[in-house]
Parts: structure tokens; sequence; C-alpha cells
């Protein structure tokens, strides 16, 4: 993970959960029914906890923004991570952090 992606997640209390493998899960699924004689099917709490998790990140979001210097007029960069792209044609994720750009809040 990118550290100035690390660096947002801490500072917005982020919770990073633990993503499970639910096509490994249903593996262990057994048949129970209910008071009404429906089939349900349940997977014990051991199979839970136990359950291989995926790999995942949380979606960091940022917007484009324009800084105006002296030397720059109008240079756009990444408002997560203040890098500048070599080129900006509205990319919908900055190529260095990954943050996913929307419209400035």
């Amino acid at each position: 993970m990118c550290a100035d992606v690390q660096r947002v997640i801490l500072q917005k209390g982020i919770k990073i959960m633990r993503l499970i493998d639910a096509d490994e899960l249903l593996k262990h699924r057994g048949n129970c029914y209910d008071e009404d004689g429906h089939l349900l099917y349940a997977v014990g709490t051991g199979h839970i906890i136990k359950a291989p998790t995926i790999e995942a990140m949380p979606v960091v979001y940022g917007w484009w923004t324009t800084h105006r210097t002296l030397e720059h007029d109008g240079e756009w960069y990444c408002s997560v991570c203040g890098t500048s792209p070599l080129v900006y044609e509205s990319t919908p994720y900055c190529p260095f952090c990954g943050a996913r750009m929307r419209e400035e809040t």
C-alpha cells in the first residue's frame, strides 16, 4: 500500500475490514430449517473465523485541484498526495497514490 494512502487512512480513521472469501466459506455450509420448515443454510462461527481472507484496499477519494504560483499558472495536482501528473486529462485515478478522483467537495 502506498505511503500516501496509508497516511490518509490513518488521518481519516478509516476502518480496514477483514474481507473473507465467500466462495470458500460456502463450501462449509450446512442445512438447517426455520420453524416453518423452510430450508436455511448455516455456517458455523468457527468456519467464519478460519475463513481465508481476500486482498483488498480501501478506496481513497481525492480531486484534481489547481495550484497557482509565480512559476506555474494553474498546474493540476492531487488533493491526496499533492503530486502533479505529467499529463492531466481528467484522469479518474491519481497515477502516484491511486486515489479515485471525484469533484471537489
